[in-house]
């Protein structure tokens, strides 16, 4: 048994010098804009509520049915979970770590390496929406209830018949979570 000693050039002793203080950066990829961030947290773990009175009212009143053919008071309303965070993570999180190491490997600036990996993985979390699922994991598709409710909504004109009620692919309705997907070196 023994230590060995290893000789260190100047050119790597460089290297671990421009790495001072790297380990305290970080990139954070997610929404930073709270009212989107708050419906992003529903959609990334989904929900379960029970329907009161007055939400069954409504509910029945913009679908145009009554209590005998529509929704009735205690029913489960489910919104699945569509782990685009989570999901995305973990289907691309070994590439990111290949994009760190090599652009690290050719002396990249650690901040410029850590804007290189957020770049893609945001990238990455946006076509996760785009696609409904990542490479992993196919997202549920929108519940005939939501689609009913979507169509009586673009009758109302409240939103766009064409965006609402083309497809039943979620997290697409209006564009404002995928416009809010961003990242930061901190």
């Amino acid at each position: 048994m023994g230590i060995k000693v290893v000789k260190t050039s100047s050119e790597q002793l460089k290297k671990l010098d421009k790495l001072k203080g790297f380990g305290k950066k970080k990139v954070v990829v997610g929404i930073f804009d709270r009212e989107i961030a708050q419906y992003a947290v529903y959609v990334e773990y989904g929900w379960v509520q029970r329907t009161t009175a007055k939400q069954a009212t409504f509910l029945n009143g913009v679908l145009g049915r009554n209590f005998e053919n529509g929704i009735k008071p205690g029913i489960a309303l489910v919104n699945p979970p569509r782990p685009f965070l989570g999901g995305t993570f973990l289907a691309e999180h070994d590439k990111w770590k290949k994009i760190l190491k090599n652009a690290l490997k050719h002396d990249w600036d650690p901040e410029m390496a850590l804007t290189n990996v957020g770049t893609v993985a945001a990238e990455d979390v946006r076509q996760t929406i785009i696609k409904g699922g990542t490479s992993d994991e196919e997202f549920p598709r929108r519940s005939p209830l939501t689609m009913a409710l979507l169509q009586a909504q673009s009758d109302g004109h409240k939103v766009s018949a064409s965006s609402a009620t083309a497809t039943d692919q979620p997290l697409q309705l209006t564009g404002a979570l995928l416009d809010k997907i961003a990242f930061k070196v901190v």
